[in-house]
């Protein structure tokens, strides 16, 4: 009997302990994906981790196995019963592992994971990843990811000669050693704990202990018991004339070029043109050109590149000088805002300067580096996601949280990796030190760009992949080093990075060198004119801090303007004196137009050639307003929305939990002035978790008027163990003909804590549903173990029962007194004569 106790206690302890020293990387998953696999998840991992994990490197793992021993031994009191037990136990493991995987075999063909069809399908029923599960939890797996990166390492430099069976034979024999190691180590625990068992009953009063008759019983009890195209323009250019070949010659345009359909777009024929050619560029002038019915801003376009082509010597250069200085290198402040119809908005900054470093461009392990990038991302809210209008979002929406919250990225030319990652390395040690946050290389591999214009010639790059456990806010301090003296948009950027938190927030910063993509980026014909200005920026090294964020309402209440620095909250932004090229743009849905309206303001003089020739020139790509200065006008970082609504409808989800079951209530109010239909109602959230026990998680209406409220309401049964990351209702209706989408709030998360003996249980009971698979008696093979330990308890019991009882019957014996001793005999005396 002791035995049987000692094997049912160690494997009980195991369970706990094995639970209880989870990684936390484990445990994420296991949270995650157990409302779909059952507890088996967590039992694989348990099992996995106890089996495999070397006791002398995770410590943790190796006192769990010495403690199982040492209770064997203590329980068992024999130190062969103890040795056979301690086998036993981890022999034990082994099908116990094998068991689980079938468990999770078995909840996914349960819930149909087999017979889907696509990936949406499938994406509908994987629970949502839960916040504490992103990619560095997966890169922190112990084992697992040891493994893998052993195996990233080895197969790019495994030579064709090497013998695949042997690299992997090298590759697992530390795991087998692990596992060879874990009955070893409980079995001279177990033997120890059976000598320190019998020392200390020996010291101890058993009748403060439980009697065998007592663990029995319990023992019984317990038994029984029991997730554009653009279309080629035919039209037949008529022949030009001898004076309109003349003035395009002196214009510098090849005749060939001329489109009549590009023409029309800026309202120009080629009558147009051979009328001007007719009189003569030198004759011709504003009020001539407007008299011949020509718009006033093409007229003026018209008359700056003849002025701009007559004042160049060779006819044959740019049209216009662009005013950047490049000798004291190049800078760009950019930033903007675009909001839509419904008061979304999305913002951006970027800076952009050629004359900061923050790493070294001369040391020498930035010799070939094309491009060094830090990506950081945090999503606050991910309401504004919902509301994309892409298909099935909902299935996709949960998946952006498992990226982490800093990465970075190394692009070198070259091909030898070894060499490339250590001065890749060395890099990353430098932003180690300047944004004061750690990173750790993930991957470096080799790729091949192909050049197809240079007879598909090759391009050796370098890729290295970094990944930081550090979040988004331990860095914003430090993002923009190297731009603080700039001031202008710079100090206007800043000011966002340290408000309030966006709904998502997006910053990428580094360093690019773009001549190391000359030979990639051949300059099409009509940039020929930035011929100079390309070439400065070809010779530089940039450094860059881009930012985007979103806001998911950008308008104040009562308002139809969105307004750049109330959206941003932050003061009026003006340009740098030291930006070559500085521009403020804000703007909306074009309602007449699929391009949007913009609004710009930029750093030129208004009264400049350059302003009114980026004017034209602008406006013949999408309709836009420009306003010129070094400090933008108030009126010039806002643009109004005229078909702007406010959001009429409110979603709001309720929930109510008691014990493992939930109540969850939907409400649909209609708080605008105008009646909605077509009212569709979706909460894929029950339907995800297959949680639904009674009601419905989707309804529709026909019609929802001012003031009305409509609601749907359903019940969920927490039954497995693990995180219910929550989600929020989305309802899509029409409204003055529009397709609209709200979303409700998202309730807090719901979790269930697993437990050692259930996942034990539940193990147990998926042993027994095997042997019913194979052989149609899994009920019958239920009941031997059960009623193989009732009748060693029965007999027990017994036992003591009978020894007590002839204890009881056993008459008492007479004292025995030892025989009296002989009178001692006095001593010899010399006047004795005998």
């Amino acid at each position: 009997m002791r035995k049987t106790a000692a094997y049912i206690v160690s494997i009980l302890f195991l369970f706990m302990t094995g639970l209880a020293i989870l990684h936390p990387s484990y445990d994420a998953i296991a949270s995650w994906l157990s409302p779909l696999t059952g507890g088996f998840i967590y039992t694989i991992f348990i099992v996995f981790t106890l089996l495999i994990a070397d006791p002398f490197k995770y410590i943790a793992v190796g006192m769990v196995w010495i403690l199982t021993g040492l209770l064997i031994g203590v329980i068992s009191q024999k130190k062969l019963g103890s040795s056979i037990v301690a086998f036993l136990t981890w022999l034990s493991m082994i099908p116990t592992l094998g068991i689980a995987v079938f468990g999770v075999y078995m909840n996914l063909e349960a819930r149909g994971v087999f017979t889907l069809e696509s990936i949406d399908q499938i994406l509908i029923i994987v629970p949502n990843v839960p916040a504490q599960l992103n990619l560095n939890s997966l890169f922190e797996i112990p084992i697992i990811s040891e493994l893998v990166f052993e195996l990233i390492e080895i197969i790019p430099n495994m030579s064709e000669t090497a013998d695949p069976m042997q690299v992997m034979i090298s590759l697992l024999m530390p795991y087998a050693t692990a596992v060879a190691l874990k009955p070893l180590l409980i079995i001279i625990s177990s033997i120890i704990g059976a000598i320190l068992g019998n020392l200390i009953f020996k010291k101890i009063d058993l009748k403060l202990l439980p009697t065998q008759k007592t663990v029995s019983i319990i023992l019984i009890a317990s038994i029984v018991a029991q997730a554009v195209y653009l279309p080629n323009s035919t039209a037949q250019i008529p022949e030009p004339s001898e004076e309109l070949l003349a003035m395009l010659d002196a214009l510098g345009i090849d005749p060939e070029e001329l489109d009549p359909e590009a023409l029309a777009e800026i309202g120009l024929t080629i009558e147009d043109l051979e009328a001007i050619a007719a009189i003569g560029v030198e004759e011709i002038d504003f009020e001539t050109l407007t008299e011949m019915g020509i718009d006033p801003e093409i007229a003026i376009a018209i008359m700056m590149g003849i002025s701009g082509s007559m004042n160049n010597t060779d006819m044959g250069g740019p049209i216009l000088e662009i005013p950047i200085n490049t000798d004291d290198g190049i800078y760009i402040e950019l930033m903007g805002g675009f909001a839509e119809n419904q008061g979304r908005a999305v913002t951006g900054e970027a800076l952009i300067g050629s004359d900061i470093e923050t790493v070294s461009s001369s040391a020498p392990y930035t010799q070939g580096l094309i491009a060094s990038l830090i990506l950081t991302q945090k999503i606050n809210d991910p309401s504004f996601l919902y509301t994309l209008p892409i298909e099935d979002i909902t299935n996709y929406v949960q998946f952006v949280g498992i990226l982490p919250e800093i990465v970075a990225v190394n692009l070198y030319l070259g091909e030898d990796v070894d060499d490339i990652s250590a001065k890749s390395d060395q890099i990353m040690e430098d932003y180690e030190t300047l944004y004061g946050i750690e990173f750790s290389r993930i991957i470096a591999i080799q790729q091949s760009f192909v050049m197809e214009e240079e007879g598909n010639s090759e391009l050796p790059l370098v890729v290295c992949l970094y990944r930081s456990s550090n979040t988004l806010d331990e860095i914003t301090e430090n993002m923009l080093s190297g731009f603080e003296d700039k001031g202008g948009i710079a100090s206007s950027f800043q000011e966002v990075i340290d408000g309030e938190p966006r709904d998502i927030e997006l910053y990428v910063f580094g360093q690019l060198t773009p001549s190391y993509l000359q030979e990639l980026m051949p300059l099409p014909e009509d940039m020929a004119m930035f011929q100079e200005l390309i070439d400065a920026v070809f010779s530089e090294t940039f450094t860059f801090a881009v930012g985007a964020q979103t806001d998911n309402q950008a308008i104040n209440p009562g308002s139809d303007i969105f307004d750049l620095t109330d959206s941003l909250d932050i003061s009026a932004p003006r340009f740098s004196s030291s930006a070559d090229i500085g521009a403020i743009a804000v703007a909306r849905p074009n309602s007449t137009d699929p391009d949007p309206f913009v609004n710009l303001s930029i750093n030129i003089d208004s009264s400049s050639q350059e302003f009114m020739f980026l004017y034209m020139y602008l406006n013949t790509i999408i309709p836009i307003y420009i306003s010129g200065g070094m400090i933008p006008d108030a009126q010039d970082l806002r643009i109004t929305l005229p078909d702007y609504s406010l959001p009429t409808i409110e979603v709001e989800k309720i929930s109510q939990k008691s014990g493992d079951t939930e109540t969850v209530s939907v409400t649909v109010t209609n708080d605008g002035s105008s009646v909605v239909t077509d009212l569709e109602l979706d909460d894929v959230f029950p339907e995800k978790y297959g949680i639904l026990s009674s009601g419905s998680n989707t309804a529709t209406w026909t019609r929802l008027s001012p003031s009305e409220s409509v609601s749907l309401s359903y019940e969920m049964q927490y039954e497995r163990p693990g995180v219910y990351t929550n989600m929020p209702a989305v309802l899509k209706y029409e409204e003055s003909g529009e397709t609209r989408t709200s979303v409700s709030n998202i309730p807090p998360v719901s979790s269930k804590k697993p437990n050692g003996i259930t996942l034990l249980t539940e193990n147990y009971r998926a042993t027994f549903e095997i042997l019913d698979m194979l052989t149609g008696k899994g009920d019958l093979f239920a009941l031997i173990p059960i009623a193989f330990i009732v009748l060693i308890a029965i007999v027990d019991v017994f036992k003591i029962s009978r020894k007590r009882s002839k204890s009881d019957d056993q008459p008492l014996d007479e004292p025995v007194f030892p025989p009296p001793s002989p009178p001692e005999e006095p001593p010899d005396s010399s006047e004795d004569p005998l």
